[in-house]
């Protein structure tokens, strides 16, 4: 599998709330939430039991990620680490980067740890594992349908003595072939619906060279580049340190991780975590131009965060926020201003 580099804020599916954690939020069957129908978890679920369509799935997508985005431009850093590649910087032995929060310098970097690997489906959820490695932080290992780059939400990861096994349920393992499910939805009881098998991988930061130093072109020949070190000095504000440098560079390109932590070190949401998801959430409601589905508590939720409540002139009574005068984007401005949210690098970001 190719490494993957997620510096581009451009994909529109980029977004640190997963379709299962929005599916959560607005008390929807997750099950039915995938295109699936006759699902046991779906007779004890309250909310909504509608089943969904691709494209509505994709809408939802495309709105938490550029919620999340315009967050993250006035906040100054990421909600969920993430890769920066290629940064482009004038010359300095000191240098801000563009986001705060540095982990560290490197690119993203992925080893494949099974192809192929057998999900077990005599339970649910289903099983994949127990498999040997040697990686033990949980939050690098990854699962995709097999010979795909689409992304596969376990419910839990746990590696003990070298071995990984992972629950996943049922109804995240819809084959992509079938992702745009008819409306009449897909029978839980067929397994023909769903992956026989996924790939595991680890994504990890690779830290060699990730500083580009650029040169001028000398006569008759193309611009000179060469590799050194970088030192974070300062995470949080983004603080880095070249190491050691010959000649007289005119640029350099970094490529870093960073972002703050979404989930602990067992994939849990921290509390941070959950208001940063809160805050995503209600912002893309209040952006979205109509309710995500037909569901009542949805519809519900997407009612609240689109009010905009008005004086008696008409006005909105609160005023327009960076983000909208509806109620999710007040939300979603609270949580960027609340203190020591929004990243202060002393006017000099």
């Amino acid at each position: 599998m190719p490494v993957v580099n997620l510096a581009s804020l451009q994909d529109p599916e980029l977004s640190s709330v997963s379709l299962v954690a929005y599916a959560r939020h607005i008390q929807a069957c997750e099950c039915a939430f995938f295109g699936v129908v006759n699902a046991p978890d779906c007779t004890h679920v309250n909310g909504c039991r509608s089943v969904w369509t691709r494209a509505q799935r994709d809408w939802v997508q495309y709105y938490l990620a550029e919620a999340q985005h315009e967050i993250e431009d006035i906040i100054h850093y990421f909600i969920g680490p993430r890769w920066v590649v290629d940064e482009e910087h004038p010359y300095s032995r000191t240098l801000l980067t563009r986001w705060g929060h540095v982990i560290s310098g490197g690119v993203a970097t992925d080893e494949a740890l099974a192809a192929g690997a057998i999900v077990d489906y005599a339970t649910e959820p289903a099983v994949v594992g127990p498999l040997a490695t040697t990686v033990t932080d949980m939050n690098e290992v990854h699962f995709y349908h097999a010979d795909s780059d689409i992304e596969i939400i376990p419910s839990a990861v746990e590696i003990t003595a070298g071995m990984l096994i992972a629950a996943i349920p049922r109804c995240r393992l819809v084959l992509p072939e079938l992702a745009d499910n008819p409306t009449a939805g897909l029978e839980y009881s067929d397994l023909d619906n769903f992956a026989e098998e996924v790939d595991v991988i680890r994504r990890y930061n690779d830290a060699t060279n990730p500083a580009t130093l650029v040169y001028p072109a000398c006569t008759g020949c193309t611009e000179r580049e060469a590799t050194t070190c970088l030192q974070v000095t300062a995470p949080e504000i983004g603080a880095v340190r070249l190491g050691s440098v010959s000649g007289t560079p005119y640029g350099v390109r970094l490529s870093y991780y960073a972002g703050r932590e979404f989930t602990d070190s067992h994939g849990r949401l921290t509390r941070w975590g959950l208001q940063a998801q809160t805050a995503i959430i209600r912002l893309a409601h209040a952006k979205m131009p109509h309710a995500p589905c037909a569901c009542d508590a949805a519809d519900e939720l997407w009612q609240r965060d689109r009010e905009v409540i008005v004086d008696g002139f008409g006005r909105p009574r609160r005023g327009v926020s960076p983000f909208g005068p509806e109620e999710g984007a007040w939300a979603a401005y609270a949580f960027c201003a609340a203190p020591g949210m929004e990243l202060v690098r002393g006017g000099t970001f």
